[in-house]
């Protein structure tokens, strides 16, 4: 279980340091607006605030690919390993 969380967190990990730096070289934080009004959050609460929602993104990614990487049988297995019943 160990093993597959890390190959979901790594890539997502890796895909947001670059990202970020697109990003953000792109867009001013002061630039930022939410609803209308400007974002009350120091730089960098903002760049905390992307990198982290990038980082959910990809790894979001990388749990779809672990997903369907699987066959049918292991993904109708438990949690244990153990068929269900």
């Amino acid at each position: 279980m160990a093993r597959q969380l890390m190959w979901i967190i790594w890539p997502g990990f890796f895909m947001a340091i670059p990202a970020v730096g697109v990003v953000f070289s792109l867009f001013d934080p002061e630039d930022l607006h939410f609803f209308g009004s400007p974002v009350e959050i120091s730089h960098m609460g903002v760049y905390t605030l992307g990198f982290l929602l990038i980082w959910a993104f990809g790894a979001g990614c990388s749990a779809m690919t672990c997903l369907l990487q699987r066959t049918p049988p292991e993904i109708n297995r438990g949690i244990d390993g153990t068929p269900d019943s």
